[in-house]
């Protein structure tokens, strides 16, 4: 048997192929020069990806919310408050688009071969405060939605407007956080 590479795993079933597959693609990996931190940047770049997907799926499903608001607005004649409500829905459309396309912007963090992790903790904590902000932000469509027909209606959606425009500038401290991890790493 000289030559052939047992691809199961010792006492293992026809079943276990994969797993021998993956062990030896980790054994071969192994010794290619560079490939594990090549690896560990495309999973961490795969990681970023899917959060960020996470989190506009999240800002759609409080986009339809708001839809449903502007809708009921409409449905109201409430006309004095249309360019509010499109205002925040541009605003909507802004903020899901930063969060989508932001993987481009910070492709060169995730060149960097070694990233301390105290670093990578803060970039990890800021984008589960992300995550809570959106929580926030449905929760406000809700208040509005149950405001309809209430007198507080514009202070509600310019707050909405104003909360809003806070998490398109926190999405840009996370732009600045990347940077400076970059710039600290290429100046170290």
């Amino acid at each position: 048997m000289s030559g052939i590479i047992n691809i199961i795993p010792e006492g293992g079933k026809m079943g276990d192929i994969g797993k021998g597959l993956k062990n030896i693609m980790e054994k071969i990996a192994y010794h290619i020069p560079g490939y594990a931190g090549y690896q560990k940047r495309e999973k961490r770049r795969e990681t970023d990806h899917l959060y960020r997907m996470y989190l506009v799926e999240k800002l759609r499903e409080a986009k339809i919310d708001f839809d449903e608001v502007a809708n009921a607005i409409t449905d109201k004649g409430n006309l004095d408050l249309l360019k509010p409500v499109d205002r925040i829905y541009k605003k909507l459309e802004k903020t899901i688009d930063n969060v989508r396309f932001a993987d481009h912007g910070y492709k060169p963090f995730f060149d960097v071969v070694s990233i301390d992790f105290p670093e990578l903790e803060k970039l990890y904590n800021f984008d589960l405060s992300l995550n809570e902000n959106i929580k926030t932000l449905k929760e406000k469509v809700d208040i509005i939605a149950k405001a309809i027909d209430s007198d507080t209606l514009l202070p509600l959606l310019e707050g909405l407007m104003k909360f809003i425009d806070e998490l398109n500038k926190k999405l840009v401290r996370r732009e600045d956080i990347i940077t400076t991890i970059i710039g600290g790493k290429e100046n170290g």
